[in-house]
């Protein structure tokens, strides 16, 4: 199978971290292997009389990644069913969806402030969230947009009064940055 690996941004080092160096986005090329497997409850007193779960284990590696870049080793666990290759890679393409999901939910907290939202009703907080959800959508619309077509014009996505100020406000941000 072949996957694609999302670029990786460079991460300088902090404290015992030694970090990483950026990397581009890459296509990688896996094996997938599959199997049924039961996983018992820890041999305590509350959960000794606990039956084992069956789920199935996904396994992903990739034998031969670029020179600097780590090798994707997933190992997935699933409650769905797996029993053909098709099956398993299904839920490896689930998997992989999993980026833009965690960076949603990013989106909500650091630029909704999403979780400054407490000590309201719930009809409140519903509303409030319903709002936020479209905002973070379109704010990772944007940011889309912005690496894979940087030279859509504004006026696609903003009206006439909109693209001014932004234009204002980059006018104003690289004359703050000159001095």
């Amino acid at each position: 199978m072949s996957l694609t690996v999302p670029r990786q941004r460079e991460r300088p080092p902090k404290g015992k971290d030694p970090g990483r160096p950026g990397l581009p986005a890459r296509t990688a090329k896996v094996e997938v292997r599959f199997k049924e497997v039961r996983l018992s409850a820890p041999q305590g007193p509350q959960t000794r009389h606990l039956l084992p779960i069956k789920l199935w284990a996904i396994y992903l590696v990739e034998k031969h990644p670029p020179a600097g870049a780590t090798a994707l080793r997933w190992l997935l666990l699933t409650s769905i069913p797996v029993v053909s290759i098709k099956q398993a890679l299904r839920c490896v393409r689930w998997y992989c969806r999993r980026w833009r999901i965690e960076e949603w939910h990013r989106v909500l907290k650091s630029g909704c402030k999403i979780l400054d939202h407490q000590n309201h009703t719930a009809e409140v907080l519903l509303r409030a969230i319903a709002i936020d959800a479209v905002i973070a959508w379109r704010i990772m619309l944007l940011g889309l947009l912005g690496r894979e077509v940087p030279e859509l014009p504004c006026d696609v996505l903003f009206d006439t009064c909109e693209c001014e100020v932004l234009q204002l406000l980059t006018k104003k941000n690289s004359a703050w940055g000159r001095l």
